[in-house]
């Protein structure tokens, strides 16, 4: 197996089993790397229009609406495949193991076994499992220290899905539009004011959406999926699969 370029996709070299011996070539694709690259590269853009515009909005009111609507766009974005990214990672590993994927040939046998089991005698077995849930159950089945759910890294991923929700499945409520406002009505909103990132420099008002959704959050989102991914597979005793990614993921603006 070879790493394609360090992206996205695995390559594996199987001989046919062809009369002409010809080499047949099968490729999968591990999306869980776009997304995290995503979320990465989103978070520079974001910093990038804070560090560009901060006291020198345009005079044009349209032109400072697409500063505006392109800064917010990056965020949300950003922040949703930092999510993405912790989903899909958890299910391609469920993915391999079941398949058999050279990419989990470092795992415990054991514990892949026992996944394999799962796999053929309770189908779906991962349905109605959260993303957090499903990490919880492979760390369940490897044998491994479970994540505390009253410590870090679970509570900061567990707020940052929360964060992703709110803004999937946003139903419109109205807040105060008063900018010393410090007592965000939602327990996400609560929540994130207690991270401490930078606030968006370009909007005023109240901290939740319009101070909140800024360069420091997107880059906030991208470490804490990272952390969290991190510790996970410490605990499997597996290098991570986007480990050769990492030298890409810097959230500061260049």
């Amino acid at each position: 197996m070879a790493e394609d370029n360090g992206t996205n996709h695995s390559i594996e070299l199987t001989e046919s089993i062809g009369v002409d011996g010809s080499i047949e070539v099968n490729l999968r694709s591990y999306f869980s790397h776009n997304h995290i690259l995503s979320a990465a590269y989103l978070a520079r853009e974001t910093g990038k229009l804070e560090a560009e515009h901060t006291d020198d909005l345009p005079d044009q009111a349209a032109e400072r609406d697409e500063v505006w609507t392109t800064h917010q766009s990056h965020v949300i974005t950003s922040l949703i495949s930092s999510v993405s990214f912790l989903e899909s990672t958890v299910l391609e590993l469920f993915t391999d193991i079941c398949d058999d994927g050279q990419r989990v040939e470092e795992l415990d046998p054991e514990f892949c076994r026992k996944v394999q089991v799962l796999d053929v005698y309770a189908d779906g077995f991962l349905n109605g499992l959260s993303t957090i849930e499903k990490f919880q159950l492979a760390l369940d089945l490897d044998g491994s220290q479970r994540f505390d759910t009253g410590a870090q890294p679970y509570q900061d991923a567990y707020l940052l899905k929360q964060l992703r929700n709110y803004l999937l499945h946003h139903e419109p409520d109205t807040v105060q539009a008063h900018p010393q406002l410090e007592n965000p009505p939602t327990s996400v909103a609560r929540g994130l004011q207690t991270k401490g990132f930078d606030r968006n420099p370009l909007m005023t008002g109240p901290f939740f959406p319009n101070q909140c959704l800024s360069h420091g959050c997107a880059a906030w989102g991208v470490t804490t999926s990272l952390e969290f991914a991190d510790v996970f597979f410490e605990r499997l005793d597996m290098d991570p699969p986007y480990e050769h990614l990492r030298s890409r993921l810097a959230t500061a603006p260049e």
